[in-house]
This record gives C-alpha cells, sequence and structure tokens, in this order.
C-alpha cells in the first residue's frame, strides 16, 4: 500500500548486505513492516512498508486467518525504530 525509503550511505563493490526485517504492528487486514541494510554494521537504508492482505479471488482486501494474525502480533517490535512512522511532504514556508 505504501512504502518509505530511506537512503542514508552509498554502497560499494561488492557489497556484504545485512538485512534486518521486522513487524513493527499489525492488525486484521495489514501489516506494517520495516527493513534495515547494513554494511560492515553501518545502516546504509531503512524501508518501511504497510502490506495489505488481499483475498484475489475475492478481488479485496480480507482478514488475515486468526493463526496468522497472532503470528504477527507475537512478532511485533517492543519499540518502533525513531525513523518510523514520517510522512512525505513538501516543507511550508
Amino acid at each position: 500500500m505504501e512504502t518509505h525509503l530511506r537512503y542514508l550511505d552509498e554502497v560499494h563493490l561488492p557489497p556484504v548486505l545485512d538485512i534486518e526485517f521486522m513487524i513493527l504492528g499489525s492488525d486484521a487486514k495489514r501489516v506494517h513492516g520495516a527493513h534495515v541494510v547494513r554494511v560492515n554494521g553501518k545502516e546504509r537504508a531503512t524501508v518501511e512498508c504497510m502490506y495489505l492482505h488481499v483475498d484475489s479471488r475475492a478481488g479485496r482486501a480480507v482478514p488475515m486467518p486468526d493463526a496468522m494474525q497472532a503470528a504477527f502480533k507475537s512478532a511485533e517490535v517492543a519499540e518502533l525504530p525513531d525513523w518510523s512512522g514520517r510522512q512525505v511532504t513538501l516543507a511550508r514556508s
């Protein structure tokens, strides 16, 4: 549904990327997830995404099965990263 990518630093060849995925939140139809990309322990990028559970046969968003919802809830991080939840906007003068 929505993605926010923060480019923090260059990655030079040949890179060895360490990618961490975390669940920031979830409800019956959505999962708020994030990736942190590191090289040599240094953050190079973050990606924050909102995923929507869609039934392709019905052609619409539907609640996830209860077991899946419980799995996402149990995997949620205790504390949100300071860079999550930002909006894309133009600065106003």
